[in-house]
């Protein structure tokens, strides 16, 4: 893996769950083509896509706690 990309990733692994991230506050506009790619594939490595999502007009990452509570849990219902 190189440098650039072990820092992308290291970026989403530690990424804060409940926070929304602005892509040009992150990296230089030169690197957000590559940074983008590195983000997709973190994504399609990871199950729920490491709980990141871009923003519909694709200006901002943020990440969703996929951690459901008990309380959650308990009030899914299933349809036979």
């Amino acid at each position: 893996m190189d440098a650039y990309k072990a820092k992308v990733f290291k970026f989403l692994n530690n990424g804060e769950y409940g926070e929304s991230y602005t892509i040009d506050r992150i990296c230089a506009k030169e690197n957000q083509p590559l940074w983008i790619e590195h983000v997709k594939e973190y994504m399609h490595q990871t199950p729920w896509q490491g709980g990141w999502e871009f923003t519909h007009n694709g200006t901002k990452l943020r990440r969703v706690d996929l951690n459901f509570n008990k309380k959650q849990r308990n009030t899914l219902k299933i349809y036979r």
